[in-house]
């Protein structure tokens, strides 16, 4: 039951990304990256052990918070 709960959370396969895809789209060092999602900087899903994905819409979420507006 838990699992379905899951699978349901998960976002669509075509806004997925996989951490190599993720550090480019940013454009962020791999390492980074690492580093911002386990200090839960930037929203992530853990599918098994090792692997970690990422929903684009989060990713542009994160990068539309760090937006510095232009002074003049």
């Amino acid at each position: 039951m838990d699992r379905d709960r899951n699978k349901a959370a998960l976002p669509p396969k075509a806004l997925r990304m996989t951490v190599p895809d993720a550090a480019a789209y940013i454009p962020m060092n791999r390492r980074t990256l690492k580093e911002y999602w386990q200090q839960r900087r930037i929203p992530y899903y853990k599918i098994g052990h090792r692997t970690v994905i990422f929903d684009v819409r989060d990713l542009d979420a994160f990068i539309a918070k760090r937006r510095v507006e232009a002074i003049g």
